[in-house]
């Protein structure tokens, strides 16, 4: 046995004549192990794999090629070449097919010849070693990144967290970001009144679970939660390029609807025999979002005239449970997706919004 210098090589060959040549030609330059059969061979790498593995064809029991082929699940990365006389091309045919090696040495073969093509193997071995790691590197970024996202999309707009890894950028230094949106604003109905009736730990489970399911149905139809204001929602959809982010609110809103009927008879009523009931408001219009707050809490907000608007348009869902109420502005945007109703109108600042009722999708009545 060699000391380890420029590479693990395995010699496998069952005279023992050949194995001593072998290990007097290459100890001093690399860490040279030697086995006489196809099973000792095996039973070496299982105690220590190594670079590169080299193997008479024919051997009594466990032939070249079989040895070959019993390497690869177990160590597919060892560069595996074969030693063969002139009349075994055959075998070599075989080997190369099922073995998968690297090359083959004909015999009598040539120290000079079998030192370059082992420096070609380990010099192989360790490119693909270095591949391996760099992708092991990549895939592990690749997973903290996704951690990272899915932690980050809790407190933040997806877009925040966008430019933070596309721009290297640190929380604290994105700046104010102004766009035309439709905001969502959905707020329960009696929760002063539900917080006083059962303890605060149910309470807690309660809305987390209401929460879980109104955020999927907004995040499935591309919108994201912007926060969470007590009982209230407030959801942003972006325009797109398909231009049908007043569809998807109010599509999402509906969604909302049917399932806070099913969340009422599943969870809810176990706790509040009334049910959880809520209205949305719905308004689009261009708002600002950016880092709000102190050096030491700090969150991202959604700021505008539209922000202040929708939370007054919500206001008029009272009039009716469960009920959606958006403004003329995104009624005209459905393209007749939706049947409405009129519902007044509401003063907001120095404006005078028309409010509409969403009563379902056009023909679902």
């Amino acid at each position: 046995m060699s000391v380890a210098n420029e590479g693990s090589v395995l010699y496998v060959d069952d005279e023992e004549n050949n194995l001593t040549v072998f290990e007097a030609a290459f100890e001093d330059v690399y860490e040279v192990r030697l086995a006489m059969s196809g099973e000792q061979a095996l039973e070496l790498l299982r105690e220590r794999p190594a670079e590169v593995l080299v193997t008479d064809m024919r051997m009594p029991g466990m032939s070249g090629v079989e040895l070959l082929e019993r390497v690869i699940p177990e160590w597919p990365e060892a560069i595996r070449i074969v030693l063969t006389g002139y009349t075994d091309l055959d075998s070599v045919v075989r080997a190369i097919n099922r073995g998968h090696i690297y090359q083959y040495v004909t015999k009598p073969w040539d120290e000079r010849d079998v030192r370059q093509i082992l420096d070609r193997a380990l010099a192989r071995y360790r490119a693909g070693a270095d591949e391996r790691r760099l992708r092991a590197e990549l895939d592990a970024l690749a997973r903290k990144e996704a951690v990272i996202r899915a932690v980050f999309q809790r407190y933040v707009p997806p877009e925040v967290v966008d430019r933070v890894f596309e721009q290297n950028a640190a929380p604290r230094d994105l700046t104010a970001h102004n766009r035309d949106v439709v905001l969502m604003f959905a707020d329960l109905r009696g929760f002063t009144e539900l917080c006083g009736k059962i303890a605060p730990a149910e309470v807690l489970r309660l809305m987390n679970e209401y929460f879980s399911v109104m955020t999927a149905l907004i995040d499935q139809r591309g919108g994201y939660v912007s926060a969470y204001l007590g009982d209230a929602i407030v959801a942003v959809f972006d325009a797109t390029a398909t231009d049908d982010e007043d569809l998807r609110a109010v599509s999402a809103a509906l969604d909302m609807v049917k399932a806070l009927a099913e969340f009422n008879e599943t969870r809810a009523k176990a706790l509040w025999p009334r049910g959880l009931r809520f209205g949305i408001g719905i308004q689009r219009g261009r708002v600002t979002t950016g880092e709000i707050g102190s050096e030491d809490a700090r969150a991202m907000a959604v700021v505008g005239d539209a922000y202040f608007q929708v939370k007054e348009v919500e206001e008029h869902s009272k009039q009716v449970e469960n009920s959606i109420i958006l403004t003329e502005d995104v009624e005209e945007r459905l393209r007749g997706a939706f049947e409405t109703t009129p519902h007044g109108e509401v003063k907001v600042g120095e404006r005078t919004l028309g409010l509409r009722r969403v009563l379902g999708p056009k023909g679902a009545r």
